[in-house]
């Protein structure tokens, strides 16, 4: 992951509302791009989105990106509280485009020049793994827009309240995966 710096006068969701967002497609925009980063834990995490002092969202908190993959427990990657109230398809489809429009090539630079100006030890290797990441989320953000699940209906995860995804146990969530993962993929035929 990432370390980011210390800014002040940040607040985290923590202690503010969705409401208090002054600018809810760039918070939608950050949750999208956290999530093909596969930043794992920004769900069920408010503490991992910040803002400033005028509600201005600011994108931090990297510690777990670099997953494979674009969901948790079924659920995209993304701040819940921030995609339940904000995601609408004017925020969310340009966001997931410039990104499907990414090459190979442009994912392989952008991570290697991040890595090798932040991380000690870099190596051609860390640039191939990584941007590997990257390339298979984008390929498949590419076959299912998974943040379009936040206001399409398609995910039944999404339609249950916070509280009780944050309680169901892992049997419940991989049985839910399952089942939308399958009906996601027979949805075309």
């Amino acid at each position: 992951g990432v370390v980011s710096p210390y800014m002040q006068g940040i607040r985290t969701l923590k202690s503010a509302s969705v409401d208090d967002v002054s600018d809810p497609d760039t918070a939608v925009a950050l949750c999208i791009v956290k999530g093909w980063l596969g930043d794992g834990d920004s769900n069920f995490n408010d503490g991992n989105f910040w803002l400033k002092e005028d509600g201005r969202s600011v994108g931090g908190d990297y510690g777990q990106s670099m997953q494979d993959g674009l969901s948790n427990r079924g659920v995209p990657f993304g701040n819940l509280r921030i995609m339940r109230a904000h995601a609408r398809p004017h925020n969310v489809e340009p966001v997931v485009h410039q990104i499907t429009s990414l090459t190979n090539d442009q994912i392989h630079t952008m991570v290697d020049q991040v890595g090798q100006k932040f991380v000690t030890g870099w190596s051609a290797h860390d640039a191939g793994h990584y941007a590997g990441i990257l390339i298979r989320n984008r390929d498949r953000l590419a076959r299912h827009n998974v943040f379009s699940d936040w206001y399409t209906g398609q995910n039944p995860l999404l339609r249950e309240r916070q509280e009780t995804l944050e309680k169901l146990p892992p049997w419940r969530w991989k049985a839910n995966l399952v089942r939308y993962n399958v009906h996601a993929a027979t949805r075309h035929l």
